[in-house]
């Protein structure tokens, strides 16, 4: 489903591609910031001064260059829970996307899908980063199951801490309506992993993030 739905308006999305591409670069050519490297010339860098008389080192003036790679990485989480079932399609080609542009880009980039099972909140890799040749995995994403969405993003917020990258942006595609069937324990049956509760709680893992450095972001997926 997911790869007819892309064949079929592929020009389209090889446009779209395109030009996500080019604003992906010209934000990085505006936004990032140069390094100093040590030179013959460049602006004096009053440390090093008395190595020019002591030790005839001419190498006392710092040089601006430019980064050649992205200090940050990308992580995008789709939600894989029945509600995106009609137009997982749509997501998987958006994920798709995304992840082809920042590849192109040369941002590492990682797409997970998660979903709750029997229990489990199971997180699925569909694309590593470094591994530009696993984009077309992303079109195995398959929407099924509940969707605890603290649990998940707590989950991401431990293998972002393995990767240790400078910054990490967490894009989350998702309906932004957290629905489990395991109920939250209180000692008295337990309270419904929905409506207020859910958002609540997922708030407060995205909150989390934060405080250790990664950017939460959503994009919202629902038609309500």
């Amino acid at each position: 489903r997911n790869r007819a739905y892309y064949a079929k308006n592929q020009e389209l999305h090889r446009s779209v591609v395109l030009r996500l591409t080019e604003q992906i670069r010209n934000c990085i050519l505006v936004h990032q910031q140069p390094n100093a490297r040590v030179a013959r010339s460049g602006n004096v860098d009053p440390g090093r001064v008395w190595r020019a008389p002591l030790l005839n080192d001419d190498r006392v003036f710092l040089c601006a260059e430019e980064e050649n790679h992205p200090a940050f990485t990308v992580d995008l989480l789709l939600d894989g829970s029945a509600s995106q079932n009609r137009q997982q399609e749509k997501l998987a080609t958006q994920a798709y996307l995304i992840a082809e542009s920042l590849s192109r880009c040369r941002i590492p980039v990682r797409v997970t899908a998660f979903c709750s099972v029997s229990g489990c909140t199971v997180l699925r890799v569909l694309r590593d980063y470094d591994h530009p040749e696993q984009n077309e995995g992303v079109f195995d994403y398959v929407a099924a199951g509940w969707n605890r969405d603290g649990l998940a993003l707590r989950a991401m917020g431990w293998l972002l801490r393995q990767r240790r990258s400078e910054q990490s942006l967490l894009l989350v595609l998702s309906d932004a309506s957290p629905n489990d069937d395991q109920r939250i324990p209180n000692g008295l049956g337990g309270w419904a992993y929905t409506g207020k509760r859910g958002v609540d709680d997922t708030a407060a893992e995205a909150a989390a993030l934060r405080l250790r450095g990664v950017l939460p972001v959503c994009l919202f997926t629902g038609s309500d």
